[in-house]
């Protein structure tokens, strides 16, 4: 579960969409960076995501579209993650960084385009050898049977 940072749980305020670290009062997570969880479980949180109105936003600016969407999870290519594993046999971890994307640098920082940066850590280092930009975020991308695996 990536939702867990020791015993803080990754929270969204709910007027800039940015993150705030709570306590974690669930006495059934341990204090770990992710935990194995039933899928029935997971089902839950993600309910209680989709239903908080402050759940964070993508803006999509496509032609007819919605100016922001609900962002419920990223996709990761299989071939970057073992890229980054075979890179040092070590890494240990996938850490997936927030950023800016550089074409929207010199913009106003409310016209500046997000981006994720995916990276190794190996031992709690980073280990930049392999790291790759953007991971397909939901809902531009999304499993087909997304919806109808959360809600059953």
């Amino acid at each position: 579960m990536c939702s867990l940072i020791s015993n803080f749980v990754i929270q969204s305020k709910n007027y800039m969409n940015t993150f705030k670290l709570v306590p974690n009062n669930n006495k059934q997570e341990k204090a770990a960076a992710s935990i194995e969880i039933s899928w029935d479980y997971a089902k839950l949180m993600i309910r209680d995501y989709r239903e908080n109105p402050h759940a964070l936003q993508i803006h999509t600016p496509m032609a007819g579209g919605p100016n922001s969407e609900r962002l419920d999870g990223f996709s990761i290519r299989r071939e970057h993650i073992e890229a980054i594993f075979n890179y040092d046999n070590q890494v240990d971890e996938i850490f997936i960084m927030f950023a800016v994307t550089q074409e929207s640098h010199p913009r106003d920082y409310d016209q500046q385009n997000f981006t994720t940066v995916i990276a190794g850590l190996r031992n709690n280092n980073l280990v930049t050898g392999k790291v790759y930009d953007f991971c397909d975020p939901c809902p531009t991308k999304c499993p087909v049977n997304f919806d109808t695996e959360v809600e059953s």
